[in-house]
């Protein structure tokens, strides 16, 4: 019952400006993401829904999980652990959607492009050294 009223409460305030923010948050996480893949040369596909998004680290279209399984999950556990690093907790799974909130703000979104630049090297970097068979060398 408390649950319940809290959550009811908490549609009630709700309202075309919030969905309008978060979705115009979302609509700049996933253009940050298309900018920065593309800039090195990395295949990403990016579904967004309102403030819900899922970057797959592969070519699009991605309609089903067949399609989500060729994604380059080898990246997506180095991207992980290079984000971790710069202090941006991505969702754990790469097939995982990322969900925005009345709480994170348009410099979380700057921030989260900003890691991904200094990230993202460095994933392809291990990522390769792995492929390489060097990896912890």
């Amino acid at each position: 019952p408390l649950a319940m009223a809290a959550g009811r409460a908490t549609l009630e305030l709700l309202d075309a400006k919030a969905y309008a923010y978060l979705d115009r948050l979302s609509a700049r996480l996933a253009d940050a993401y298309r900018e920065v893949f593309t800039r090195h040369g990395v295949p990403i596909c990016v579904q967004r829904v309102g403030s819900m998004l899922t970057p797959f680290l592969v070519e699009c279209p991605v309609r089903n999980f067949e399609d989500a399984r060729r994604q380059d999950l080898a990246l997506f556990r180095h991207l992980f652990r290079e984000m971790l690093a710069e202090g941006v907790y991505l969702p754990a799974s790469a097939f995982e959607a990322h969900f925005l909130s009345l709480a994170h703000t348009e410099e979380d979104v700057e921030r989260t492009r900003e890691a991904l630049e200094r990230a993202l090297p460095r994933a392809l970097a291990e990522r390769k050294r792995e492929a390489d068979g060097s990896a912890g060398s």
